[in-house]
């Protein structure tokens, strides 16, 4: 007498699975999450870059629409690669070794476009000659800015990977000639090092790595609004000598750009 019931029973959970199941894949992802998105972005330029983003959203009235939910202290950590391995964010700044990296090992992302360019300086002692420079201490994982650095640093012969977080350390300890630096931990060091352009050509820094299914979203093209208003801002000068430390002379060589939509 009880077997119809309990048919009926399981029947019926089923259904409530199935159905939860497909609510689960069908649903467009930023009515899931309530039209926000989890922005990954470095203790860098690339954090400065997300502030300012974040700020604009406020600023057009979408309040805490973008978060920067998870702060790496280099893009080419462990850390920052399993951020989108789990999905713990939607798209994120990487620099172009661990952006290409990443897409290729990850179908569900792929590289929407250019995010900053030139964001780098090379930095001495206080007093040296950068011409003099033979080794040159890279942030681990970005062996391309070395290549980089060639064109106008000829003498550089020994290119040493350094944890990000001992670069100046070794430049202090005389391991290294000259370390390449982040732009904007530039003010931070001016007591300790001087410092120079990386490079004479054009170069992109960092990339922005999306979901490949956010495209077309609202949450998405609100988040190209605030992009684009956020780099319009970052590339006039007052907000660069801010945001840098350097002066005019040195930021035009620099070429600090700031990259929105495409």
């Amino acid at each position: 007498m009880r077997r119809p019931a309990l048919k009926n029973g399981v029947a019926a959970l089923i259904i409530a699975l199935i159905a939860a199941a497909a609510a689960f894949f069908l649903l467009p992802k930023d009515e899931e999450r309530g039209g926000s998105l989890r922005i990954g972005c470095g203790d860098d330029i690339s954090g400065i870059y997300t502030e300012r983003i974040c700020e604009k959203a406020r600023e057009e009235g979408l309040g805490e629409s973008f978060a920067a939910q998870f702060t790496f202290a280099d893009c080419c950590s462990n850390a920052a690669q399993w951020a989108l391995e789990t999905e713990d964010i939607d798209l994120g700044f990487y620099c172009s070794a661990a952006a290409h990296s990443l897409v290729s090992a990850l179908d569900g992302y792929e590289i929407y476009g250019p995010a900053v360019m030139n964001c780098e300086v090379l930095a001495v002692r206080k007093g040296e000659d950068p011409a003099g420079a033979k080794i040159l201490g890279v942030p681990r994982g970005r062996e391309f800015l070395g290549s980089i650095s060639e064109g106008l640093y000829p003498a550089i012969g020994e290119k040493d990977q350094v944890n990000r977080g001992y670069l100046m350390y070794a430049l202090r300890s005389g391991d290294v000639d000259a370390v390449i630096a982040d732009i904007s931990a530039v003010s931070a060091l001016t007591g300790e090092a001087d410092f120079y352009p990386l490079s004479s050509t054009d170069y992109i820094s960092y990339c922005l790595v999306i979901r490949k299914d956010l495209k077309g979203t609202k949450a998405f093209e609100s988040f190209l609004r605030c992009l684009d208003l956020a780099a319009e801002e970052l590339n006039g000068q007052e907000a660069q000598e801010e945001v840098t430390g350097l002066d005019e002379d040195m930021l035009k060589a620099a070429r600090l750009k700031f990259i929105g939509s495409i």
